[in-house]
């Protein structure tokens, strides 16, 4: 066991909490295997990375090439992709030379590799783009799991997200980037720009509530409805996704010695029912979160 390492600290603690079977681990040689929360290898060091499991299914990396195990180790899907996704909702994304397509669990190709950029299913729709988003001929849109093109843009979003809740991110970035790249609004699942694009930042919405910049109120996170009213009065320095009903929130400041933060946890209604007095805090799973 002296010989062991683990990637992260949080490996134990996603163990410990949320109460996975096997999870990654890396040894001194810089190779990922399997382990249970008991120590116990289930898959001797072997890959050059071993991701998380999702739908039953681990994305595992072998001479630059992706391929699927499952909880026991066994290698389902070969090795052979050169780009390849999580598992969601039963099906993830594979690319061949540059196009994208969608395999199901079994390594059973459900979407053949035809879209120019392809994300996972969430909410029974996947994100596609046909084309590089400057050519005159670039549309983006939402997919059903037959292929179905459900939403097309009308040339007028550089890019949208995933939905989740019913309603996805769209924004005016010149390219995919992070946070402040641009103004972001949401749209519903019929296409409709439902709160408008103004925001300098957007969180997905999770159990009917998002967190959102507004543009008067630059590097402070706020809480909205579907309906885009504010939940509280409330300010947040930084924060995590919603889970079981409580969201992790910062309250930073700025002493002579660098960014000081207390984190605690807050309610749908942007109530604070978990005092600020953390250094870190991770989302709920199962009743229980991981705190410092």
């Amino acid at each position: 066991m002296n010989k062991l390492f683990f990637i992260l600290f949080t490996c134990l603690t996603i163990s410990a909490v949320y109460g996975q079977e096997v999870f990654p681990f890396k040894d001194n040689n810089d190779k990922y295997g399997l382990m249970n929360e008991k120590a116990h290898i289930i898959l001797a060091p072997h890959y050059q990375m071993i991701h998380e499991f999702s739908g039953g299914r681990a994305l595992v990396k072998l001479n630059d090439r992706y391929g699927y195990i499952n909880t026991a180790g066994k290698l389902v899907i070969p090795i052979q992709y050169k780009e390849a996704g999580f598992f969601k909702e039963g099906l993830a994304t594979f690319r061949v030379d540059s196009l994208y397509g969608f395999i199901d669990t079994t390594g059973k190709i459900v979407l053949p590799a035809k879209y120019y950029y392809a994300e996972f299913f969430s909410d029974g729709l996947a994100y596609i783009e046909n084309g590089h988003w400057n050519n005159k001929d670039f549309f983006w849109g939402f997919i059903d799991k037959k292929g179905k093109m459900i939403i097309r843009n009308k040339g007028f979003f550089p890019h949208a997200g995933f939905f989740q809740d019913g309603m996805t991110i769209v924004d005016y970035r010149d390219s995919r980037g992070g946070e402040g790249d641009g103004t972001y609004g949401y749209m519903n699942k019929t296409g409709k720009i439902v709160l408008p694009i103004k925001y300098w930042s957007a969180s997905s919405f999770t159990e009917g509530v998002a967190f959102v910049g507004l543009p008067s109120d630059v590097q402070s996170y706020r809480l909205i409805n579907k309906t885009g009213k504010l939940v509280s009065t409330l300010k947040f320095s930084n924060i995590k996704d919603f889970s079981e009903g409580l969201a992790a929130v910062a309250f930073c400041k700025y002493e002579s010695d660098g960014e000081k933060c207390s984190w605690g946890y807050i309610n749908k209604t942007g109530k604070l029912v978990i005092p600020a007095k953390y250094s870190e805090a991770e989302p709920f799973n199962k009743g229980l979160a991981a705190v410092t």
